[in-house]
């Protein structure tokens, strides 16, 4: 699935039912690298959802994202957009800078 952010494609995936987690990647790698802790939160009656960064996997780099920083507006932007109320994250990046 994909979803515009600031004029900006970016992929995700949403998995399951119920409170929603949502899932961030590591530097090169992509949604896809967070599977089996998604498949781990379904299990437990969550719902997980991973978004692909700009720059890095499928999504296209944009200026305003290419920054650790900025991913944070992605993230929030993202959460908006798909009307997640999200209680938690997990994060293979350094979750300090979010």
């Amino acid at each position: 699935m994909q979803v515009n952010i600031d004029n900006l494609s970016i992929k995700y995936d949403d998995c399951g039912e119920g409170s929603p987690v949502l899932l961030l990647h590591g530097w090169g790698a992509s949604l896809e690298t967070m599977r089996p802790v998604s498949d781990a939160i379904v299990k437990l009656g969550m719902r997980a959802v991973s978004l692909d960064f700009p720059g890095l996997a499928g999504a296209r780099l944009h200026g305003r994202f290419g920054a650790l920083r900025s991913m944070r507006a992605l993230c929030e932007g993202s959460c908006i957009r798909l009307t997640l109320k999200v209680q938690m994250f997990c994060a293979t990046l350094s979750a300090a800078a979010l």
